[in-house]
């Protein structure tokens, strides 16, 4: 997507002290919301909202209900959304980890921007838990 294209890259030109130095994932995505907000802009998405550590689905907190039949609460790192307002809700999810987290870590951020990115007929439900 090119939004995530323009965005990331300006990320990584103006922030590249910052990785280097190990800042932690929180500071990281807080910067790249910047740049991801700035993008969407640039591309009419004025009715998006870009968002870190979002949790809600209108008045509920996000979950699913994962491959295990667990159900998981989703506060996703960063995302552009419409806050549940527009039939496109979720354009982008981005869960951030550095390379030392455990393969498992990854796996299940994996699943959860699945089900964040799923479109609403491929849904079990309302929206607010989805089956994988």
């Amino acid at each position: 997507m090119q939004i995530f294209q323009r965005a990331f890259d300006e990320f990584l030109k103006r922030e590249r002290a910052n990785i280097l130095n190990d800042i932690a994932e929180r500071n990281l995505c807080g910067r790249l919301m910047i740049y991801l907000e700035r993008a969407k802009d640039a591309h009419g998405l004025a009715n998006y909202f870009t968002d870190t550590e979002y949790n809600r689905k209108q008045d509920e907190v996000k979950t699913i209900i994962d491959s295990h039949t667990h159900v998981l609460i989703i506060t996703c790192d960063l995302i552009l959304h419409s806050r549940g307002t527009l039939q496109r809700d979720n354009l982008i999810a981005i869960e951030m980890k550095k390379k030392h987290h455990k393969k498992a870590d990854k796996n299940a951020d994996r699943e959860r921007l699945i089900a964040l990115t799923m479109q609403k007929r491929d849904r079990t439900n309302s929206g607010t838990r989805v089956r994988l």
